[in-house]
């Protein structure tokens, strides 16, 4: 997929409360993508103090014509969740927001610390989740590998901000959460390819993805081969 494009960003009113898997529109022409628009709420990160005003006074700034290559690979990772999912992921979406966010916040925000809320400030110097505190998440994600788990849920079971927890997750298992559900869910997968007769579809369900094809799509990524190929591999 290729964009060929210069970034706009404009702050919006309080009007604009959608987040990015909520509300994204994309134009494709073939394998190009011409147009990505995201919608994020101005404090989709909770990285902003004030969340009454609009965004432009909260201190984000308005930015045109200007290329910025890590949007611009977040937004083509977007466009292609969109184009290839029949369901959201929450997580996949929920990560790719909050990197926005914070990219937003890094380079496009006034230098005014005021600007920053406390959450964000802290997420800064954020260490590892303690032993108790991971332990719960790890348990919420494996009971719940058939649901669209949000990194907010996520970070609701850690009882710490989204920026904190995404920050203290990658710090106490060196993956983001959303890398590290996906291997969970690829471990159960296998597990079922390995010691079942489930259907491909079958088990594209049980472990949360939408579509056999998004499961098969998945698993080349992270495994190298598709599912139908590692289970005649492994009874062979």
């Amino acid at each position: 997929m290729a964009l060929n494009s210069d970034l706009c960003l404009e702050p919006a009113s309080p009007a604009f409360v959608q987040k990015v898997y909520q509300f994204a529109t994309s134009i494709f022409n073939g394998d190009s993508l011409d147009m990505l628009h995201l919608y994020l709420s101005k404090d989709v990160s909770g990285g902003l103090n004030d969340q009454d005003t609009n965004a432009e006074d909260a201190g984000l700034v308005y930015t045109g014509g200007i290329f910025d290559p890590l949007i611009h690979q977040i937004g083509l990772a977007i466009a292609e969740e969109l184009q290839a999912s029949s369901k959201s992921n929450r997580l996949v979406f929920d990560t790719l927001s909050l990197a926005l966010s914070a990219r937003i916040l890094q380079r496009h925000t006034r230098a005014d610390d005021w600007a920053r809320s406390d959450a964000y400030i802290g997420s800064q110097n954020a260490k590892g989740l303690d032993p108790m505190r991971l332990k719960r998440v790890v348990e919420f994600m494996t009971e719940n590998l058939s649901e669209d788990i949000s990194l907010s849920d996520l970070a609701e079971v850690s009882c710490l901000s989204v920026f904190h927890f995404a920050r203290a997750f990658k710090l106490s298992t060196g993956s983001s959460p959303m890398l590290h559900l996906s291997q969970m869910r690829l471990s159960k997968a296998k597990h079922h390819l390995e010691h079942s007769s489930m259907s491909i579809d079958n088990i594209a369900e049980t472990v949360g993805y939408s579509s056999g094809a998004n499961f098969a799509r998945a698993f080349r990524k992270l495994c190298g081969i598709s599912p139908s190929i590692y289970r005649q591999r492994i009874r062979n």
